[in-house]
C-alpha cells in the first residue's frame, strides 16, 4: 500500500499508473491500495478505472474533466483546492463508494451521467448553483439531504432515475425544460 503520492507543478504529464507499473490492467493488481493522491490539475479520464486510490485532493484546476474518476470504485472522498466552474461528461460515474466531495461548484450545470451511480454520496450544498442538469447526472444517488429550492432552466432524460429524495419535496418548474424520463 501507498500511503501518499505527492505531485507538484506541471512537472509530471502522464498517467499515475506510468509511474508504477508499464500498463494500466498491471497498476490494478500490484497497486492494492493508494491512500491520496495529491495533485495541482487534472485532465480527461486521469484516475478512470483505478481501483486502489482513497482519497484525490485537485490543487488548482477549476473544471472536472469528462471522466476524470469514472469506476474509481473505491473512491470516498475528493477536495478542490479552487472554485470549480465545470462538471464534465461521467466526471465521477460509478464512484460508489464516494462520499464526500469538498468543493466550492460555481458553475450552473451538471453534465450529463456526471455522479451517476454515486450511491453513497450525500448531495448537499453541491449543487447551489445548478440550473441545468443532464441526462442520467444524478441517477442513483442520494439526494435526500438536498435542498431544491432554486429555479430549474432544463432537466435532462433520466437524470433523477432512482435517487432517493427528501420525503417532502416542492419544485417550482415553470419555464423548465423537462426531457423524458426526469
Amino acid at each position: 500500500a501507498v500511503s501518499l503520492l505527492n505531485i507538484e507543478g506541471d512537472s509530471y504529464n502522464g498517467y499515475i499508473h506510468d509511474l508504477f507499473s508499464d500498463n494500466f490492467d498491471d497498476f490494478n493488481q500490484q497497486i492494492t491500495e493508494l491512500r491520496c493522491i495529491k495533485k495541482d490539475f487534472i485532465k480527461n479520464s486521469e484516475f478512470s478505472g483505478y481501483q486502489c486510490i482513497k482519497e484525490v485532493e485537485i490543487r488548482k484546476s477549476d473544471v472536472i474533466p469528462d471522466q476524470a474518476f469514472t469506476n474509481c470504485t473505491n473512491l470516498t472522498a475528493v477536495k478542490f483546492g479552487q472554485p470549480i466552474k465545470a462538471i464534465g461528461q461521467s466526471a465521477f460515474a460509478s464512484c460508489v463508494a464516494l462520499v464526500d466531495i469538498d468543493m466550492n461548484f460555481v458553475g450552473e450545470e451538471i453534465a450529463a451521467k456526471a455522479f451517476y451511480k454515486c450511491e453513497h454520496l450525500k448531495v448537499k450544498s453541491l449543487l447551489n448553483n445548478v440550473t441545468d442538469i443532464g441526462d442520467f447526472a444524478l441517477a442513483y444517488t442520494d439526494l435526500s439531504a438536498f435542498a431544491f429550492s432554486r429555479s430549474f432552466k432544463k432537466i435532462g432524460a433520466f437524470a433523477f432515475a432512482n435517487a432517493k429524495f427528501p420525503s417532502r419535496l416542492s419544485l417550482d418548474l415553470s419555464g423548465c425544460e423537462i426531457l423524458p424520463g426526469a
